[in-house]
């Protein structure tokens, strides 16, 4: 079906197909907020109190006492969480990556991939380099050098630190415990700090004596200490030949002395700032499970409950950005399984206040509430699907010649309560007499499932005001929408109005095939044939987080380092409104004015990202 096609050609390709250059973040890191005892000490290890908006230069550190925070930042790339009695060190940073060193405390790097170039980041420990490129994780480091990572999102490589070779990497939900190698350096700049103090206690004075002194005593070995350097070279070489051999070998094969598994509830919790912020993360997905279980009137009956209990196998993803309009927005996904033999996605978009700036101004709509859009696609098979994504791949193409879809249903929504919704929904079915999903187009008289196979819904319900139709394309030889009669157009498109700009409209006409009920005389009774009953206007954007519209001449030709991050940072939009006179925006059916979908493409980066290897080794 035309419309249909257009509706999910128009969410997928907002979804996955626009994106804009990013500039550069300058390279300094600096201190962008700070509470409690934070120091800044120097490559001499002086230290003195630090201020928020400090640029950090190679050499320096950020000392944390207890109680004390301090988040460092490299422009808009990354962010440095430094936790309380933690030391972190600047050994490099530049454009192209940084190199930082944890010589104790904890860390939660968030790290973002470049765009246009190549940038990576390392963390030092005493265990071992953390290779990070588009990451978010927490790393411990304890006072015997031994370090904990846990990987909230993306992947971390775990390198030796003498030879830079990989000995390990974790995924996104893992965890790893690496054992120390040796004393930490923060225990030599502790001791480097008493002796310091010491010598300045003494005075100047006693320091020159002591000078002196130990002047007297170099000479007096230099003859003993010249007579062994001979003998300490040939002994010298022999160790380094043999450290050498040492080094290498946990690339050549051999099990590191790390210790795997999966992130752990309280780590889980503190990635969201501590038990209150995810505590937060928490009730904003039960207010997303609530709202979505009341959808539609409460109508399970007609259609699959839209969020059940989930399971520990279901998908989640989500992300906060503004909308083309300027409105902030939360996004939240899920791929689940309502049962065992259905596969249902849910795009829930919620915004604290809505405001509308776009290509077709609705009718009906109230500035400045609170808006829930949303979208579910579901898919229903005929057999039952495995317990684990990974095991999905194999499935299908064991049972290629059996397994069959046997219903379609893709919903578009918005609602503020039981009483206070619009929806679009289409829905088809398996036609066994062809062997294929759809074919018939559902009209009076047709039953779903049995004499028709496919069939669109526009509802509408405002309190007492309610309408329900099903609608199908409007077919004739053409149609001119200038004048609203018989002409040589069906549907008129618009694209962006500079070259490259990554939106458009579309002006499709509908025909009612079958009217379940109009309270309020919504679409006026029309036995003309040749004009159209409604028509469905639809806008598509392609936007960065800042609900910028993207350029495709700003991309083609760049360097894209990262796809993962690059995914992360755009987004598609589509709005919808109904009206039964295509010029006369009063005339809007959709009670809300219209359906404002923000979609994002983040969990099918984190279905990539997450298993990717699993499902190839599927196939």
């Amino acid at each position: 079906m035309k419309k249909f096609s257009i509706i999910f050609a128009g969410i997928l390709g907002c979804a996955a197909g626009d994106l804009a250059a990013s500039a550069a973040g300058p390279a300094q890191l600096v201190i962008a907020s700070m509470t409690g005892d934070v120091q800044v000490c120097s490559e001499a290890n002086v230290c003195s109190p630090a201020q928020a908006g400090r640029v950090l230069v190679i050499g320096e550190s950020v000392k944390t006492a207890a109680g004390a925070k301090a988040v460092l930042a490299y422009g808009n790339k990354d962010k440095f969480d430094v936790r309380e009695r933690s030391r972190l060190m600047v050994d490099q940073i530049t454009a192209r990556g940084s190199r930082l060193n944890l010589f104790v405390g904890r860390l939660k790097a968030t790290v973002a991939g470049g765009f246009w170039r190549r940038r990576d980041v390392s963390i030092v420990t005493p265990a071992g380099v953390m290779a990070v490129r588009g990451t978010e994780f927490m790393l411990d480091c304890d006072e015997a050098g031994n370090a904990r990572v846990d990987v909230i999102y993306g992947r971390v490589d775990f390198l030796h630190p003498a030879t830079g070779k990989r000995m390990d990497n974790f995924i996104q939900g893992e965890s790893g415990k690496m054992k120390g190698q040796g004393k930490p350096p923060e225990e030599k700049a502790k001791a480097e700090e008493a002796a310091r103090a010491q010598a300045k206690a003494e005075g100047e004075e006693g320091e020159e004596k002591k000078e002196e002194e130990a002047k007297a005593e170099e000479e007096a070995k230099a003859e003993e200490e010249a007579k062994a350097e001979e003998e300490a070279k040939a002994e010298e070489e022999a160790k380094a030949e043999e450290k050498k051999e040492e080094a290498e070998e946990p690339a050549q094969g051999q099990e590191p002395d790390v210790e795997k598994g999966e992130i752990d509830a309280e780590s889980f919790a503190e990635a969201f700032g501590g038990v209150e912020g995810f505590q937060g993360y928490v009730e904003a997905r039960e207010d997303s499970d609530n709202l979505a279980q009341d959808f539609a009137d409460n109508e399970a009956a007609q259609v699959a409950e839209v969020v059940t209990v989930v399971r520990e196998d279901d998908l989640t993803s989500g992300r906060t950005l503004r909308d083309v309009h300027g409105n902030l927005v939360r996004v939240e996904q899920r791929l689940q399984r309502p049962d065992n033999q259905t596969l249902q996605f849910v795009n829930f978009v919620k915004r604290d206040e809505y405001r509308y700036a776009g290509y077709f101004e609705p009718a009906n709509l109230q500035s400045g509430e609170v808006r829930r859009d949303y979208a579910k696609a579901s898919i229903t098979f005929n057999m039952s699907l495995p317990a684990g994504i990974a095991d999905w791949p194999s499935f299908f193409s064991d049972n290629e010649k059996t397994l069959k879809v046997q219903n379609v249903e893709t919903m578009l929504s918005n609602n503020t309560g039981d009483d206070k919704y619009d929806y679009l929904k289409f829905e088809a079915s398996y036609n066994s007499v062809k062997d294929e999903i759809g074919g018939i187009q559902c009209a009076t008289g047709l039953v779903y499932g049995a004499s028709c196979f496919e069939k669109t819904t526009i509802k509408v319900k405002d309190g007492s005001t309610v309408g329900e139709w099903l609608v199908a394309d409007f077919t004739l030889s053409g149609y001119d929408a200038d004048t609203d009669t018989p002409g040589n157009q069906e549907s008129i498109k618009r694209d962006g109005s500079d070259p490259g700009d990554l939106w458009s409209t579309t002006q499709q006409p509908l025909k009612v095939v079958s009217e379940v009920t109009d309270t309020d005389n919504l679409i006026p009774a029309n036995s003309n044939s040749s004009i159209p009953d409604l028509w469905l206007l639809t806008e598509g954007y392609a936007i960065g987080d800042s609900g910028n519209i993207l350029n495709i001449n700003n991309i083609l030709g760049q360097d894209i380092a990262d796809p993962f991050a690059f995914l992360r940072s755009i987004g598609g939009e589509m709005v919808m409104t109904t009206r039964t006179s295509r010029t006369d925006k009063a005339t809007t059916i959709f009670k809300r004015g219209n359906i404002d979908l923000v979609i994002i493409p983040d969990l099918m980066v984190d279905i990539v990202q997450k298993y990717a290897g699993h499902i190839a080794g599927s196939f």
